[in-house]
């Protein structure tokens, strides 16, 4: 899911976008653009079991918030699939929202929701992202380290050894 934006705005999919209508998404007003994906020009693929995966075209729509002029959702569904694959359609709504991370925004995925249908099965995938965090940490290197004392590396005198004893001769 991740990527589908990529692959929907990248020229080499040949994406045909048209204008849809105007649409208010968490209070924002929002272009919508109708868009549509060949098989041919797509990359995206669909697994069934263990069955080879198959490269779908899709359509969808597209929102965009006309303020920032960022993508806040994207939401499409396959077309042309195979009538002997298992799956007979994908559906994917694509949410992003504006997170504060560390005293910053930023244009996070918000929710995403994946459907399939096979036969008369319907399989829905929901995935939700809260509560984003900053992780760091703070590390000096330095390059000038204090030189090791020459006791370190230096031979040690021996102590006095004590003389054997005495043998006797018989």
């Amino acid at each position: 899911v991740g990527t589908l934006l990529k692959e929907v705005f990248d020229p080499e999919t040949g994406t045909e976008f048209s204008w849809e209508r105007w649409a208010t998404l968490r209070g924002q007003r929002t272009h919508v653009f109708a868009f549509r994906v060949l098989q041919a020009r797509s990359k995206y693929s669909i697994r069934a079991g263990n069955l080879p995966p198959i490269i779908a075209g899709y359509r969808g729509l597209v929102y965009v918030e006309r303020s920032s002029r960022q993508v806040t959702r994207l939401v499409l569904q396959t077309e042309g699939l195979p009538p002997a694959f298992p799956i007979q359609e994908v559906r994917v709504d694509l949410n992003y929202d504006y997170a504060e991370i560390a005293g910053r925004k930023y244009l996070l995925p918000l929710k995403a929701e994946v459907k399939a249908r096979e036969g008369k099965l319907l399989t829905r995938n929901e995935v939700e992202f809260r509560s984003y965090r900053k992780f760091g940490t703070e590390t000096t290197i330095t390059f000038e380290p204090e030189p090791l004392p020459d006791e370190v590396t230096r031979e040690q005198p021996e102590a006095a050894k004590p003389k054997p004893p005495a043998t006797k001769k018989p």
